[in-house]
């Protein structure tokens, strides 16, 4: 859900591949992540999450060094910074958090709450990605 988010109206496929496959890409998205039980929080999840994105950034410095990487795993902010330390390149600039979704998702159930296209609600989700967010909107 979160990719196809991401995607929306660009013409590009995503598809599952092998670490393998990243030789020389320009863009990585980190999407990889523990299944969060109901009862965890997403803060709860961050030590299996941070394991994940250690095996991650290994295998991009080795296959794609270069590459932007944006951290979609959550908590999104905390684990961008981890895959930034763990980079051969520490260029901050390549190290990008993502987390619009909530706002793109919030902006979806706010318009259909109220009977309308989502493209008229102006709306955003602001704080960490988990417990710490708020909304506000613009009517």
């Amino acid at each position: 859900m979160d990719l196809n988010a991401a995607a929306t109206g660009l013409d590009i496929t995503i598809r599952i591949g092998s670490y393998e496959d990243m030789a020389g890409t320009d863009i990585v998205v980190m999407a990889a992540g523990a299944p969060t039980p109901a009862a965890k929080s997403r803060l709860e999840m961050l030590p299996l999450n941070l394991a994940i994105v250690k095996e991650n950034a290994e295998k991009i410095n080795r296959f794609c060094p270069n590459a932007i990487v944006i951290t979609e795993t959550n908590l999104a902010d905390s684990l961008n910074y981890m895959s930034y330390l763990l980079s051969q390149s520490r260029d901050r600039r390549k190290y990008i958090g993502y987390s619009p979704s909530d706002s793109i998702r919030f902006r979806q159930n706010f318009a259909s709450a109220l009977d309308t296209k989502a493209s008229r609600i102006q709306g955003k989700v602001m704080g960490e990605h988990g417990d710490s967010q708020f909304c506000s909107s613009v009517p």
